[in-house]
């Protein structure tokens, strides 16, 4: 009796792709790279761009540093420094997948502005100078910055 055992490279699948923006601190994205392959195959994730938020990384040359070897991303919540491209691939010892790849782009929420402008009027031909606290600290509003304008 002569038992076959079928090898496979693998073949991976993405599940959990994000449909919708992504908002910093309040939305969760769970991606999974599942591998079907015999034998077992390892599964290994890349990220290109972006700041690495992991520290063990082995650069690879064109295709990102390594990212993981789970099977299963989460970023819960998602914030600014996820934002990369992600792609999966899985290996075992009869070959390599196909790479899949996804870009992971996060929304910073947006905030209001305090908009203040004060002017200064002064006798004719001396400048007008508007102060103007938009995009600043408090401790900065507390000296705005001054804008010349002049005036014939």
């Amino acid at each position: 009796m002569v038992f076959l055992i079928e090898s496979d490279a693998p073949e991976v699948t993405l599940i959990g792709t994000p449909t919708v923006d992504l908002e910093e601190n309040i939305d969760s994205v769970s991606l999974r790279c599942r591998a079907d392959a015999n034998p077992p195959a390892t599964v290994i994730w890349r990220r290109v761009g972006g700041n690495p938020s992991m520290t063990n990384k082995a650069p690879v040359a064109s295709m990102g540093d390594i990212y993981s070897f789970q099977e299963i991303l989460e970023f819960s919540p998602v914030t600014r420094k996820d934002s990369a491209t992600y792609s999966c691939e899985a290996k075992n010892t009869i070959g390599t997948s196909n790479l899949i790849t996804i870009p992971i782009d996060i929304k910073c929420k947006s905030q209001s502005s305090n908009l203040s402008m004060t002017f200064f009027l002064f006798p004719p031909r001396l400048p007008l100078v508007i102060a103007s606290s938009i995009g600043r600290t408090s401790r900065e509003r507390n000296s705005p910055k001054q804008i010349p304008l002049e005036f014939n």
